[in-house]
């Protein structure tokens, strides 16, 4: 909140949060303008976590919809861990991380923009100066493509082994 209200008030533009050389300060420039227009409050500061919430719920539903073909109610209900848990539960799945909601935006953003590698990059960067811990987004998706790839690969391996082995035979044969 200090943070915010400095930034506001145009008395400091800090990176990282006072006292940390590591974590970026969003929250503190999110909550700036709305100090600025209402003052300092905590339900102003708040405010910008709450809309990351929403819109971490709605893009896990979108995306559950859009990618993994899902209906929109299995797609809610994939989703009900992160959408639907209480607060005591919300409390503790953000607990592990810091108390941060960030960095399951940022993993979503990343599978987002996986088609656009300096794009995704770019996300994958900020999202890991903001909270380390998206950094294992991108982890799982280099993970998955490279399952994918290997899948392709496993079935295009007999044509690719069999090409040398019929040189040879080819060759006798001509």
């Amino acid at each position: 909140g200090l943070m915010a209200t400095h930034v506001a008030e145009g008395r400091a533009l800090p990176v990282t949060f006072y006292g940390q050389t590591y974590m970026l300060a969003v929250e503190a420039y999110l909550a700036a303008p709305l100090f600025a227009m209402g003052g300092a409050s905590v339900p102003l500061l708040k405010l910008p976590l709450l809309a990351i919430n929403a819109a971490v719920a709605a893009l896990l539903v979108l995306l559950l919809t859009r990618d993994a073909r899902l209906g929109p109610g299995a797609a809610l209900a994939a989703s009900g861990f992160f959408t639907l848990c209480t607060p005591i539960t919300g409390a503790s799945l953000v607990a592990a991380m810091g108390g941060s909601v960030e960095p399951f935006l940022y993993v979503l953003l990343i599978w987002i923009t996986r088609g656009r590698p300096i794009l995704c990059g770019a996300v994958a960067g900020f999202g890991f100066l903001h909270r380390e811990f998206s950094l294992y987004g991108l982890t799982a998706l280099i993970a998955v493509d490279a399952l994918r790839e290997w899948r392709a690969w496993r079935a295009l391996l007999p044509r690719v082994l069999s090409a040398p082995a019929a040189f040879p035979t080819a060759l006798a044969l001509g």
